[in-house]
């Protein structure tokens, strides 16, 4: 309309499933997809701190525990949450391993 130009850059990064997290042996989560109730199941080779944190669309964080153990199996309930796609991240020291979760209804 008055000859202005409004240009800008995104940068948007989808993390991957595939990445190795030095120590994990298995990694479930069951079922995916469901209507907000997950049972994750996380195994790595020796004791090992680490945090398990799950965002939303939006970035928002949904839900966050830590652990020092081998082997966890951990009951989660987002069924209060809207229904998407979320990102389940494992963190460690080492580094991180995201997958995706679908909860729909």
């Amino acid at each position: 309309a008055n000859g202005c130009i409004k240009t800008g850059s995104v940068a948007v990064s989808m993390a991957s499933a595939t990445a190795e997290l030095v120590g994990l042996r298995s990694l479930q989560i069951a079922p995916n997809y469901s209507e907000g109730r997950f049972n994750v199941s996380v195994q790595f080779n020796s004791k090992s701190a680490f945090a398990i944190e799950i965002f939303n669309s939006m970035g928002q964080s949904v839900y966050q525990q830590f652990f020092e153990e081998s082997d966890v199996q951990i009951p989660i309930d987002l069924s209060t949450e809207a229904t998407g796609v979320y990102l389940l991240r494992i963190q460690t020291q080492n580094g991180q391993r995201t997958n995706r979760l679908l909860i729909a209804r």
